[in-house]
This record gives structure tokens, sequence and C-alpha cells, in this order.
């Protein structure tokens, strides 16, 4: 990945994209790439940081591998999630068109030598679609996502829960251009959503406590995410500082201590200061 290092410039480590030794891996990653040009932006207020829209699935990546999962499939899934949904301008090269994705999935595990591409490529896609939502069911949205909580599979539920922790993650960052009334309601629908995908059944006791504990860090990054939200504005820039500092840190950790697949974080997360506050 070296040709994309030096796109993410002066982006906070826990952005970066991982050096992946596993074939599957960096096929999803390159083909995430595509569904999320580096032209396309995360929401932020004018003034911050520019945020490329591809560090929020790599970050939910990343924090999947931290929290012990390590199903392919599952991995892939949170590299590619937003893949069929994003409506960031400039639009990616998949949305709303999952044969596509499967397409340029199975493509891209076949140049890596991965030998069950057409099944692992339609595993993949599978999830993906299973986890855009469906805007057009006619629910309110707090009703419609909890609905959609409740039929995800369990490998769904897993990247729904470190989609919403990425997010809360990403936004104790740099907060997004919503007003406190709006990032409240999505802290209390991620909340929801996590505790819902965490008690339904999944038939399989390692997934089970990978959803227990992805709802934990749900739950703790929701907290932050509100305690940022009632201080004082005086007191927001520390809080939110020892925060990002605190976060970054527990999940650069977490990333080194797994051994399976080799993960480069880039250098020490010093450089999140800089970046936030320029």
């Amino acid at each position: 990945m070296e040709e994309t290092a030096a796109s993410w410039g002066t982006l906070p480590a826990i952005y970066h994209p991982a050096a992946l030794s596993d074939g599957a891996l960096r096929a999803a990653y390159h083909v995430a790439t595509a569904a999320h040009p580096m032209a396309q932006r995360r929401r932020k207020p004018d003034g911050a940081p520019v945020v490329p829209y591809l560090c929020h699935p790599v970050l939910c990546f990343k924090i999947l591998r931290a929290h012990g999962v390590r199903d392919k499939a599952t991995l892939m899934a949170g590299l590619l999630h937003d893949a069929l949904e994003s409506s960031s301008a400039p639009q990616g090269a998949f949305v709303g068109d999952p044969a596509s994705l499967r397409q340029a999935l199975q493509a891209a595990l076949v140049r890596e030598g991965e030998i069950h591409a057409s099944g692992l490529a339609e595993e993949v896609t599978a999830l993906v679609s299973e986890l855009t939502p469906n805007k057009q069911d006619g629910h309110e949205k707090t009703e419609r996502l909890r609905l959609e909580a409740m039929r995800y599979s369990p490998k769904a539920r897993l990247v729904k829960m470190a989609d919403h922790a990425a997010t809360l993650m990403d936004d104790l960052f740099i907060p997004p251009k919503d007003t406190d009334e709006q990032q409240q309601r999505f802290i209390d629908r991620a909340r929801e959503t996590a505790r819902i995908c965490a008690q339904m059944p999944s038939g399989n006791s390692t997934v089970f406590r990978q959803a227990v504990v992805l709802r934990q860090l749900v739950e703790k990054l929701g907290d932050e995410r509100t305690q940022q939200l009632r201080l004082p504005t005086d007191e927001v820039d520390v809080y939110s500082e020892q925060i990002r500092m605190k976060r970054a840190d527990d999940l650069e950790v977490k990333l080194r201590s797994v051994d399976s697949i080799p993960l480069t974080i880039l250098p020490n997360l010093h450089s999140l200061k800089p970046c936030i506050s320029r």
C-alpha cells in the first residue's frame, strides 16, 4: 500500500491503512479505495481537518481486528460496509450495485491468489448488502434501525457495532457538523443498536463474546461523547484531547497484540494533536 501512504499526510495514525499480509484483506482494501475515492470526504465543520471518507471503514476494520475478530468475511465487510450506500460526493464505484461490488471483489481476490475467491466475494457482498439500510421501508428512522438490528446475521451484527464505534471515535476526534441534539440522538441510537445486537443469539460462543466486547466499547464511547457534548466550551478542548489520546492509544495497543495478521500502525499517535488543532 505504499502508493497510498503519502495521501494520508498528517492524518492521525489511527486512520492510516494497515500493512496487511493477508491477500483477502488486501483485496478488500483495494476495492474499498474504489468505493471511497480519496476526494470523498466525511462531513465535518468548516475549518476542521479534511478527512477522507475511507478513514471510516479503515477504522471500522481496525476496531474489529483489535477486539478479537478473525473471520475474513467479517473483516472484509468492515472495510466495505458503506460501499453500496455512501452518498458523499464524489460517488464511489458501487453505490446501489451489489453485482459490480461482487465482481470487483472477486477479481481482486483472484489477483491476490485467493483460492476461494468466488465464495468469499459472494459472502462479503451479501454481508455488505445486509448492512446497507433500506430507507424506503416506511418506518421512522429509529424504529427502522431497531428492526434492522434485530434481523442482522451474527457477522453483520459485529460489523454494525464496529461501524458505530468507529463513528463515535471519529466524532470524539473531530466533532461533526450536526447540532448537539442531533449528535445525542445518534449516540442513543448507537447504544440501542449495540444492545440489541449483543443480545441476539449467535449460535457461536466466540461471536457472542466478540459482540459483548463491542457493545461495551460502544457504551464507553457513547458515554465519552455525551460528556464531551455537555462540557462548558472552555473545558471541551482539554477533555477531548485527553480522551482522543486515550482511545487512540488503547486501540494501538490492542492492534499491536494481534499476531496472526501483522499490522503496521504508522508512527506514534502524537501526530494526532497537530492534525486536529491546525
